[in-house]
């Protein structure tokens, strides 16, 4: 519970902070930074995808 709190309390944070944030990091920083969370978002996907494909041939082959 104390980390679900901690996290929270970080997203928070940075949300509130994010008028300053967009100031210090400019357009160009904005952009890469949208472009890292999208790599990490797509990269989680795709693992959840492999780990179903995976659970299912292993389902199929035990059978």
């Amino acid at each position: 519970v104390a980390a679900i709190l901690l996290v929270a309390f970080v997203i928070f944070v940075i949300l509130r902070s994010a008028h300053y944030l967009s100031k210090i990091l400019g357009a160009a920083g904005i952009v890469a930074i949208s472009r890292i969370v999208g790599f990490i978002v797509i990269a989680i996907g795709i693992q959840y995808i492999v780990s179903a494909v995976v659970n299912i041939i292993r389902t199929n082959l035990m059978k």
